[in-house]
């Protein structure tokens, strides 16, 4: 319960859903078999209840779902449920003609400034050692770009209590 409460709180528009809303979920992604009995998407889901052995076996710690593709292999982990994403992913990865469904957006990545401005450390760095850290506009230079990276590498991790 607690881990669903800081899903909520750091998270952009969660909300937990009650057994009966999963319940719902659950029929909303079904796809009726046509008539010869095949399923051309999902036919099978399953609300696994909280404080279940599932969640210690999947490293469960907060409402997720997971799509198992027909190999037994996880196509898809979304935390918190988005029934869009269930759909985006349907579309994109297996061109499935689905109903309307919201473009689910993507974590910004923070690789690219960070690796810019390691460099940019790494380069006044040398300078500043070059001119055994004389120069104080360096220094200071050295000094903003020290906090500049410790900024971006605290902000790509995810926040903890």
């Amino acid at each position: 319960a607690n881990d669903n409460a800081t899903l909520q709180k750091y998270g952009k528009d969660v909300s937990i859903l009650s057994v009966a809303e999963l319940s719902s979920l659950r029929d909303s992604l079904k796809t009726p078999a046509d008539s010869a009995g095949f399923v051309g998407g999902i036919d099978e889901v399953l609300v696994v209840p909280a404080d279940s052995e599932a969640q210690e076996i999947f490293c469960v710690r907060a409402q997720c779902l997971y799509l198992v593709r027909p190999d037994m292999q996880v196509g898809l982990r979304r935390e918190p449920l988005r029934k869009d994403a269930v759909l985006q992913y349907f579309d994109k990865n297996m061109g499935m003609k689905l109903p309307k469904y919201n473009e689910m957006a993507r974590s910004p990545s923070l690789v690219l400034p960070v690796t810019v401005h390691g460099i940019i450390f790494c380069l006044v760095f040398s300078v500043c050692a070059a001119n055994g850290f004389e120069k104080r506009w360096l220094n200071g230079l050295l000094g903003l770009s020290i906090c500049v990276l410790t900024f971006l590498t605290r902000a790509s991790r995810p926040p903890s209590d």
